[in-house]
């Protein structure tokens, strides 16, 4: 979704985008969650946690995806993904599942599949969270 980031764009045309965004995710009553795609060789970026901290006042439930872990190592990637956790905790008390993926090796595809059809099968049966 563009609108923050890197996106090579006037600041007009960014505006525009943000607008859009706040009332796609502000006004859609069936939103379940929102995956925020987290560059994971980036130590943690002002933008990203900007964003994050929107979704929070908006009291949008997200999650985060870790991308691009095929771009370096598994240790680096599972450290700046924890660093990334690790500067959330300074202001957020709860901190939302988190998945570490690449594209190219397939890391991470089981566990967010899994996710999503827990959550489909959730929002399809809303009576099975009660139990």
């Amino acid at each position: 979704m563009p609108g923050y980031g890197y996106a090579k764009v006037s600041q007009t045309q960014r505006a525009a985008w943000q607008k859009i965004i706040a009332n796609y995710l502000q006004k859609r009553e069936n939103l379940v969650t929102v995956f925020v795609l987290i560059d994971v060789r980036l130590k943690p970026q002002k933008n990203d946690l900007d964003f994050l901290a929107q979704l929070g006042e908006w009291k949008v439930p997200f999650n985060i995806v870790f991308t691009k872990a095929d771009k370096i190592t598994q240790r680096e990637a599972s450290k700046n993904a924890k660093q990334f956790i690790e500067t959330m905790r300074q202001e957020w008390q709860f901190i939302p599942r988190s998945f570490i993926t690449s594209t190219v090796k397939h890391l991470g595809k089981k566990e967010l599949l899994g996710y999503l059809d827990e959550m489909i099968f959730d929002w399809h049966n809303p009576e099975a969270e009660e139990l």
